[in-house]
């Protein structure tokens, strides 16, 4: 029988959780996935070698006191800078956002007033 990628993972993942756990009976797992691959007790071994070589390690205060500085110095270079437009350029904005209005409001209350939708041009021509 020819193993499928995602047969050969859950196998994998299961025989790593079992280390982790350290759970010795890991019989029961290669049961399950009778078949699947053949070459599990090398994998298992480099699982065990892994488990028994890598610990955990945590990071040194100075490391941590350097990526916080380095992160809110980051964040505080990317924030975008706000700033206020001085008056009659909002009012200029505001005219034109109502005259825009306007003009869309016009365009649809003269399109219902013709037979079949026909085109009105607000501008006189």
């Amino acid at each position: 029988m020819m193993a499928t990628d995602l047969q050969i993972q859950n196998l994998m993942d299961s025989l790593t959780n079992a280390v982790l756990n350290n759970e010795n009976d890991v019989a029961t797992i290669l049961q399950q996935y009778e078949g699947v691959f053949d070459n599990v007790g090398s994998l298992l071994e480099v699982i065990h070698r892994l488990h028994a070589t890598l610990s955990i390690q945590e990071p040194s205060k100075s490391f941590i006191k350097h990526l916080k500085r380095d992160l809110f110095d980051a964040e505080s270079r990317n924030r975008t800078r706000s700033f206020v437009l001085p008056g009659r350029v909002q009012v200029a904005a505001g005219v034109a956002a109502v005259a825009g209005v306007a003009l869309i409001a016009a365009r649809r209350y003269l399109a219902e007033d013709t037979s079949e939708g026909a085109e009105v041009s607000v501008l006189p021509q």
